[in-house]
């Protein structure tokens, strides 16, 4: 975070300094906190930036959960059908998605599984380092129409979307 913010001061063509991380086990605020305290505490000066901190409330995959399209309603593998048990990520909010109690990972790891799983049922394959399909245009789209379909489903997606929306960055037409 501070070589960011040198970065910035040094070219002074920035508007906004912008972190975007998980809450995974915390809370939404809880986070936003934690980094407000950091950015205080070691006095991370930033300029004329404003600072906007956009919380992906659990993880990224948290998010791409909420592509309707690619879920698949009769599912062939037992784990996936457990998975949607649990949890339907098609009918409820994603973020809402806690993990089992005898899950022994963490509430983002589950979801990140279940992401994995519901894709591979389209045969898409995810990992952190290769998202493939989840970055294209069609995937976006799919997550824009679900936000206008459950406006309160993906608070922090729609916020993030917002925010691009308010300083004209266009993610996809």
């Amino acid at each position: 975070m501070l070589n960011s913010a040198k970065d910035i001061n040094n070219s002074g063509a920035y508007n906004y300094f912008v972190i975007a991380l998980d809450s995974d086990e915390v809370t939404m605020s809880e986070r936003v906190q934690e980094i407000n305290k950091r950015v205080i505490d070691k006095r991370i000066n930033i300029g004329n930036c404003k600072l906007k901190i956009i919380v992906q409330n659990r993880c990224i995959e948290t998010w791409l959960l909420g592509n309707r399209n690619v879920f698949t309603r009769n599912p062939t593998t037992q784990e996936l059908i457990e998975y949607i048990r649990f949890f339907d990520v098609y009918k409820n909010n994603p973020e809402l998605m806690n993990s089992p109690t005898a899950y022994q990972e963490t509430i983002s790891t589950f979801h990140y599984e279940y992401l994995r799983l519901m894709l591979s049922e389209k045969n898409i394959r995810y990992t952190k380092k290769r998202p493939k399909d989840t970055l294209k245009p069609y995937y976006i789209n799919a997550l824009k129409k679900r936000l206008s379909q459950t406006p309160d489903h993906l608070y922090t997606l729609n916020c993030f979307f917002n925010f691009c929306n308010d300083i004209n960055i266009r993610i996809v037409k």
